[in-house]
């Protein structure tokens, strides 16, 4: 059995980690995993009572680029790992990549990289320069393969001069089974109303805002519930509320939850508002339990989906509207719910997803 050390810099109910979650749900017959978690979270709690001593939290890893902190936090990580002495080391996230691929240069681990978004996108000038010539040199020097979530990553890659060979490349859409993952809600759901659910933390990556004056506008009768870390700071209820003239009072700020997956279920739909994207989690995790979804037009959301088939996309505030009215309708709720779950069973499934990972997993291990 393949020893694999998974590594997240955080433990949230983020799409990252929950990506690590269902990794070790999947394989776990077929894989001894262990975890190196940035920070102690629902993820990361869920998978300590899974699996005990298996799972280290190292912190520092979660925070922001530090190099004299980093330092010593890189001694730390590579104790844990040769206390580990897993057969791969398995990253998520752009600082454990750093970690992890600076390991292979100055040892012979093997390390593999599930890129989830370029760690430039979102910034501008010389910390967007910086940061893509500290990519072009770990990938030229570390002992590394790689696994994007989406097509578009080689593209956006091919854009800032990233040469990244074929043979150390593959693309694994994300994938995910929510079917038997409800938990008990806690205790603020009136069962008469409805709700569409943006679930995602407060980034520069998201624009709950967007979606906040399109629910206004909109005709939908029910509540626009905003779940994940910073959604219940005063800050972001004060900025989203500022926008609002219609439905203030149909806003719902539940911050980082344990019950998302709950919440997920009883929803109408889901929406996501981003500004930058590549594949989410959760369109798998809709997927699988045929949520309906809007998504916005960016990164990977359209590799896989139809527009108006098997979800719905928008980039500007009137196609949001249109999209958040197109879903009143309870017939149009079905057909895309129908559709979602024929091309989840087609193209998102875990058993997709499992055979590429024990596939790739195998490869790097036989590396020489």
């Amino acid at each position: 059995m393949i020893k694999v050390l998974l590594v997240s810099t955080n433990g949230d109910e983020a799409g990252v980690p929950r990506h690590v979650e269902s990794i070790i749900h999947l394989l776990k017959k077929e894989v001894d995993f262990s975890c190196i978690f940035g920070d102690y979270g629902p993820v990361s709690n869920r998978l300590i009572e899974e699996l005990g001593e298996k799972v280290s939290i190292l912190k520092g890893i979660k925070s922001s680029l530090n190099f004299l902190k980093d330092f010593f936090i890189f001694f730390k990580f590579c104790y844990l790992v040769f206390k580990i002495n897993p057969d791969l080391i398995h990253c998520h996230s752009a600082k454990a990549g750093i970690y992890g691929r600076v390991l292979s240069i100055i040892t012979r681990k093997k390390v593999l990289l599930t890129i989830h978004g370029w760690p430039w996108r979102g910034f501008s000038g010389w910390k967007f320069k910086l940061i893509v010539l500290v990519e072009k040199l770990l990938m030229k020097f570390s002992r590394c393969s790689y696994i994007g979530v989406a097509n578009c990553l080689m593209r956006e890659a091919s854009k800032e001069g990233l040469k990244i060979s074929k043979k150390n490349f593959s693309v694994i859409y994300n994938s995910s089974n929510l079917k038997n993952s409800q938990l008990p809600i806690k205790g603020f759901i009136n069962k008469d109303y409805k709700y569409f659910l943006m679930p995602a933390r407060v980034s520069n990556s998201k624009d709950h805002l967007t979606l906040a004056k399109a629910f206004d506008l909109s005709n939908f009768k029910g509540k626009l519930i905003f779940a994940g870390e910073g959604t219940k700071s005063v800050n972001f209820k004060n900025f989203i509320n500022s926008s609002m003239q219609n439905k203030k009072d149909d806003l719902i700020f539940l911050g980082q939850r344990s019950d998302i997956y709950s919440l997920m279920h009883k929803a109408e739909f889901i929406a996501l508002c981003s500004n930058f994207e590549t594949f989410p989690l959760i369109i798998p995790e809709a997927g699988s339990i045929s949520k309906p979804l809007i998504l916005s037009k960016v990164g990977g959301n359209q590799e896989i989906l139809k527009n108006r088939h098997d979800a719905l996309f928008a980039s500007t505030l009137s196609e949001w509207i249109e999209a958040i009215n197109f879903y009143c309708k309870p017939h149009n709720l079905k057909k895309v719910s129908d559709n979602l779950a024929l091309t989840y069973e087609a193209k998102l499934s875990p058993r997709n997803a499992k055979k590429a990972l024990l596939f790739t997993y195998s490869k790097i291990k036989n590396l020489k």
